[in-house]
């Protein structure tokens, strides 16, 4: 039988070394500046993209910012253009905080979102079956599967309930976003060769 004294150095040992393993198993996004937009159109007159944007920060970080722009069909000049998602994450792409240092989200002053992926990578270590991806915006980890063939892309998906995120196994950037009867597809992206 262990000695008690033993037993808490033993525990801080196994925690230690399983935080530096998921440390080194952190892989840089292939991009630190690229731009992505994923159309929907919504068979009621209204068209919506979203664009999402990488961008590297002096400091080393990212800035990763997701922005929904909705046109009314009939009134083109009825834009409305709104930035839902404004981060700094690492070069993993791993949430820091968020871009506008003074934004407070809970009682620590954080994001509920630190340390999670942001959504438009999936490493190479959670592509594969049974795979699992933490993205921010999500309280448990998305389940893997595939690959499977979506449009004009091979993909791995990404599923928490009905919402499912697809990334082309090649550069494992995502390419489409299914929540219920709504589709996203990428359009356009600045990363050669993304988009056939």
């Amino acid at each position: 039988m262990l000695r008690r004294e033993l037993l808490l150095p033993m525990c801080l040992a196994v925690l230690v070394a399983a935080c530096s393993r998921e440390e080194q198993q952190k892989e840089d996004l292939p991009v630190t500046q690229a731009s992505f937009e994923f159309a929907q159109n919504d068979d009621g007159g209204v068209e919506q993209t979203e664009t999402i944007a990488v961008s590297p920060l002096s400091d080393g970080t990212i800035h990763y910012r997701l922005t929904l722009v909705t046109v009314d069909v009939s009134r083109p000049s009825n834009r409305n253009e709104m930035v839902m998602t404004d981060y700094v994450a690492d070069k993993a792409g791993y949430v820091i905080r968020f871009f506008d240092k003074d934004k407070k989200f809970n009682a620590l002053g954080e994001s509920q979102d630190k340390g999670r992926l942001i959504h438009i990578w999936m490493p190479t270590a959670s592509r594969k079956e049974g795979g699992e991806l933490r993205l921010e915006g999500f309280p448990d980890p998305l389940k893997v599967s595939g690959p499977m063939d979506w449009k004009q892309w091979s993909v791995w998906k990404a599923q928490f309930r009905d919402q499912q995120y697809l990334y082309d196994v090649k550069t494992g950037f995502l390419v489409g976003n299914i929540a219920g009867s709504d589709t996203w597809t990428l359009d356009q992206s600045t990363v050669p060769g993304l988009v056939p």
